[in-house]
């Protein structure tokens, strides 16, 4: 499988969207609600709730919430792919998820990992959704504790009428262990 950037048309919305010039390190606050528009065919809306700020950079389009909470991170992220085999779709989105699950698998830093998968029931979709919960003991620690818990949700698909093209959708909550936060996870669903 092979990743296919963003196009012109979902740059062009950003840029009217946020009126400014676009910077790959930058983001901007969401000011509106309507959907971001791809270039393969999908409608991406914001998350909802206040605070969030959004950019977009090569294949994928980025938000994050700011919660004024320095315990807690929340992120979304929509990530276009391209399929390369047209026949089996549902193979490809199962090497897409196991390719996800194994690349955290090799690195040390990533510990009591648990990952689980389900096809969507509906017949006619061609959906897996993922859950992803580990520990990262990144040697960049943050004050006094020792990793930071990491919940990870989302849901890849093959467009419905064009299946060579997908879409990986998902948000990623994190916080310290033994600290009590609020959770934003209801927006990131």
């Amino acid at each position: 499988m092979k990743r296919f950037s963003l196009g012109t048309a979902l740059s062009l919305a950003l840029l009217v969207t946020l009126g400014c010039s676009a910077n790959p390190n930058k983001y901007y606050v969401v000011n509106n609600s309507s959907p971001r528009i791809s270039s393969l065919g999908f409608y991406i809306s914001p998350p909802p709730g206040r605070d969030w700020y959004e950019k977009h950079y090569n294949d994928s389009l980025f938000y994050f919430k700011k919660t004024g909470e320095a315990n807690y991170a929340l992120t979304t992220k929509a990530t276009e792919l391209l399929f390369s085999n047209r026949m089996d779709h549902r193979q490809e989105l199962l090497e897409y998820i196991e390719k996800r699950r194994n690349s955290l698998k090799t690195d040390r830093r990533y510990q009591n990992s648990t990952f689980n998968y389900s096809f969507d029931t509906i017949p006619t979709s061609h959906c897996i959704t993922y859950q992803h919960r580990y520990d990262d003991y990144d040697i960049h620690k943050k004050g006094h504790h020792p990793y930071i818990k990491v919940f990870n949700k989302g849901r890849v698909c093959a467009h419905p009428d064009l299946p060579e093209f997908g879409i990986d959708l998902h948000y990623m909550e994190k916080s310290f262990p033994e600290v009590d936060v609020t959770s934003y996870r209801s927006e990131g669903e």
